[in-house]
């Protein structure tokens, strides 16, 4: 992430609580995500409150695919 800040790019740290959602099915991808500390859970939502997990992320691990963004 050093190499990332040296080169400019645009940074921010977010802290998330416990079950906190860092986004939902049809939310863009705005934003690569650098898992620091902890643990995600990528699921797939089915049927009524029901969730296939498709992974756990643990630390050092990079999610997120930042759509392009449209100039002018």
């Amino acid at each position: 992430m050093s190499s990332l800040e040296g080169a400019g790019v645009p940074m921010a740290e977010r802290r998330l609580e416990f079950g906190e959602t860092i986004y939902g099915c049809g939310d863009p991808d705005r934003h690569l995500y650098f898992l620091v500390e902890g643990v995600v859970k990528l699921y797939k939502g089915y049927r009524v409150h029901k969730e296939a997990i498709v992974t756990l992320l643990e630390e050092s691990n990079v999610f997120g695919e930042p759509a392009p963004r449209s100039e002018g």
